[in-house]
């Protein structure tokens, strides 16, 4: 009698289950199809580089200037005591990143886009006497194949 109860249980839970499966595939599909209908594209993570025969410093300048990057003297400004404190917090959260050995070696790094959904890293290092130029874009490949042709016209 016990033997023919649990395997009873048993055959329902497993039915259960399986329509459980059923609707939460049903969900998915949906919100799929949602995400296709509003553009939502998922985020990736996109590494590329290129080589430029400019000077490494005059690359700098130029993708600070167009990425808007701000070195951290510029980001606080002339704040100081616990706005400065504030800032530099801020300043973390946003991943503001600026790092430079000029003639050698810089990178600049900062979230972008509406609520800072999108990332930049990009490191430039000297190569004989040519720049390379080494980028990350986290976000949809249409801002990484936008951010990839402002870095190639910048670099030109």
């Amino acid at each position: 009698m016990k033997r023919v109860f649990l395997i009873s249980l048993a055959a329902l839970s497993l039915s259960g289950c399986a329509e459980l499966t059923a609707i939460n595939n049903k969900i998915g599909e949906f919100a799929g199809e949602l995400n296709k209908t509003l553009g939502v594209s998922a985020t990736q993570s996109i590494e590329d580089e290129a080589v430029s025969k400019r000077d490494i410093d005059t690359l700098y300048v130029r993708l600070k200037r167009e990425f808007n990057f701000p070195t951290k003297d510029e980001y606080l400004g002339r704040a100081y005591g616990d706005v400065r404190k504030w800032k530099i917090q801020q300043m973390e959260q946003d991943g503001i990143v600026h790092e430079t050995n000029p003639g050698v070696y810089y990178r600049m790094a900062r979230a972008f886009g509406n609520k800072s959904q999108y990332y930049l890293d990009i490191s430039l290092e000297k190569d004989g006497k040519n720049s390379k130029v080494y980028w990350k874009v986290r976000g949809t490949p249409d801002v990484a194949a936008e951010v990839k042709k402002d870095i190639l016209k910048a670099i030109k």
